[in-house]
């Protein structure tokens, strides 16, 4: 489920499809992310995530390009 909406959110967000790479890495940030915030459950921690990773996010996504 995770990958999925990992997946969902790049593709709401930058309008890509992301690769195998480009989704360990945001993956990586992602887990990296949660750890040092208080769970929400799932979806909401990738709201927080997306929300305040955003510019983080895209950079990583932009040096895969």
């Amino acid at each position: 489920m995770k990958k999925k909406l990992i997946k969902d959110y790049c593709k709401d967000f930058f309008d890509i499809e992301i690769n195998k790479e480009m989704f360990d890495s945001v993956e990586k940030m992602f887990d990296n992310f949660v750890l040092g915030i208080e769970s929400k459950g799932l979806e909401e921690d990738l709201d927080m995530f997306f929300d305040v990773m955003y510019l983080d996010i895209e950079c990583e996504l932009e040096s895969w390009d």
